[in-house]
């Protein structure tokens, strides 16, 4: 679907041919708030435009966690959609937000062969290796005491599951965080005053290395602090380990919740800002 700015999206086919039909545009979309598409953003310059109550409880609780006082603010982040997430870390660490950043999945394995302590061979598996590699060097030599390791691993090893230091991979495809890792960080979320997960520890569509990511939600379903889960995998998963009602908010959003916490503006926020200056001018 095409992208662009609201002006020029608005004149897309699909909103000159459904805008005549309706008295106001109502968007609930906020996992799809990062994209300027002709149904996201396009009504809004043609019709009086709300946000919807799901987006609003989105960008009132994001909000309030990226403003808080409350410490110890902790990160937890896995999965892969490694360049977008290096990102956050970076932005987040500048902005003195996180007290500790957790890593697990993709985004542990650029860390870890960054850092030297696993072989680059693992870079591998990392889209966009190469061209992050270099500022996640850069992030641990300068927020080193923030910015948290596994310190074992989960292998698959002749198809089973194998627990192993670091220096005992072997070559063997690295699937989850190992159980010290899991332990060390499930302590430090259910300490939290602010706890945030987004991806999952580890290859988690595989039932013997869903260990770590069980054991972070469990921990955040614990935390007597503000709890956030985004990302639909990880969601899901609490959802199955009917942990939806323990945690403080469930995230709709993966990329869109990730811009938000970097402080981007969202095009259909700015979108809606837009129709509501109009509609308090007399607008639409």
């Amino acid at each position: 679907m095409k992208k662009g700015p609201v002006e020029e999206v608005a004149r897309e086919p699909i909103v000159q041919e459904l805008y005549p039909l309706f008295d106001l545009f109502v968007n609930d979309a906020f996992g799809a708030a990062h994209r300027s598409q002709p149904s996201i953003v396009g009504f809004t310059a043609v019709l009086p435009s709300v946000a919807g109550r799901v987006l609003e409880r989105e960008v009132r609780t994001l909000t309030r966690i990226l403003k808080t006082d409350e410490h110890p603010w902790v990160l937890v982040l896995g999965g892969s959609k490694v360049p977008d997430k290096v990102r956050v870390i970076e932005k987040l660490l500048e902005l003195g937000r996180a007290d500790s950043v957790l890593l697990g999945g993709l985004i542990a394995t650029l860390f870890l062969v960054a850092s030297g302590e696993i072989p680059e061979s693992y870079g591998k598996a990392v889209k966009g290796f190469d061209d992050t590699v270099g500022l996640a060097k850069d992030l641990l030599g300068r927020y080193s005491d923030v910015i948290m390791l596994p310190v074992d691993a989960a292998v698959e090893r002749n198809g089973v599951r194998i627990d192993c230091g670091l220096d005992e991979m072997g070559g063997d495809p690295f699937y989850d965080i190992g159980p010290r890792t899991a332990e060390e960080y499930a302590s430090m979320v259910r300490n939290a005053r602010v706890a945030f997960a987004n991806g999952p520890m580890g290859f988690f569509e595989k039932e013997e290395f869903q260990y770590g990511t069980i054991k972070v939600l469990e921990a955040i379903a614990h935390c007597n602090g503000t709890t956030v889960v985004g990302g639909g995998h990880v969601s899901a998963m609490a959802e199955k380990m009917n942990l939806v009602d323990r945690i403080t908010h469930i995230s709709t959003g993966g990329g869109a919740t990730m811009a938000f916490m970097t402080g981007k503006k969202l095009p259909l926020i700015e979108a809606l800002e837009a129709a509501a200056r109009r509609m308090d001018s007399g607008g639409l």
